[in-house]
């Protein structure tokens, strides 16, 4: 299975959830967005955390944008009314046909076209 992380399953995974554990670990492949890598550097993180952050991006792909980004979120944001980052994040998961995994109840629910998985569903 190939995911593409969210912010928060990346911040559920460094603070040692074990279903995210769980989750991350069966996975064969691990992205993110460069969405992510700002909302992860821009909290209020001591030194440790931040290392952490940085360790852990290092060990997976952050995709940036390129021009079919920029269609696929201007389609999902109208379609879902989406906030922009979160529909940046569904087209550059729609865009690599990965999975999105999130604990994001709005994307969960209006995002249809795009595969997604909520670690915490049963």
């Amino acid at each position: 299975m190939n995911l593409f992380l969210n912010t928060n399953v990346i911040l559920y995974f460094l603070g040692g959830d074990k279903k995210i554990i769980k989750l991350i670990s069966s996975a064969n492949c691990l992205v993110t967005s460069f969405i992510s890598e700002i909302e992860l550097f821009s909290y209020d993180v001591n030194e440790q955390e931040a290392q952490s952050i940085k360790e852990f991006l290092d060990k997976i792909e952050i995709l940036y944008p390129d021009k079919e980004t920029v269609k696929k979120t201007v389609e999902i944001r109208k379609n879902t009314h989406l906030k922009i980052p979160d529909a940046i994040i569904a087209a550059q998961a729609q865009q690599i046909n990965f999975i999105l995994a999130t604990a994001d109840k709005e994307i969960l629910d209006k995002v249809e076209d795009i595969p997604t998985i909520d670690p915490y569903e049963n």
